[in-house]
């Protein structure tokens, strides 16, 4: 059975770090995937400190995972999935009432598609 972590966030991708570490002092399963959604600015901000580190160094997910002895942990860009509009076009920011709704349609959306897999164990952060 897969775990996937779905975490929603705009300009602070610690979000997801900080959601693994509440998993793990929780005892909680540690999932294999990470799903994240996010604006068009949070998704270059998010592949800088996830994926990437300094100067070519390992990301903040691979970090976590070598400091708390953890198996690999499955994101990579195409697991960065902007918020889209209508048109397919990522939303740089949510501030009006159209964007927000075009945000929890994207999010219902996901949820859908991700959950339709029976094998498939889903943890929120939003």
């Amino acid at each position: 059975m897969a775990k996937i972590l779905l975490a929603v966030t705009g300009l602070n991708p610690q979000v997801v770090t900080e959601t693994l570490y509440g998993m793990l002092i929780n005892n909680e399963k540690m999932p294999d995937e990470i799903v994240l959604l996010t604006t068009a600015k949070g998704k270059l901000l998010a592949e800088q400190s996830l994926l990437l580190g300094i100067n070519g160094e390992p990301g903040k997910v691979t970090e976590f995972c070598v400091e708390y002895n953890l198996p690999e942990i499955n994101i990579s860009s195409d697991n960065i999935k902007p918020i889209c509009d209508e048109n397919g076009l990522a939303i740089d920011d949510i501030r009006t009432e159209e964007s927000h709704n075009i945000m929890a349609d994207f999010i219902t959306n996901e949820v859908r598609v991700l959950t339709a897999d029976p094998a498939v164990v889903l943890h929120a952060s939003i």
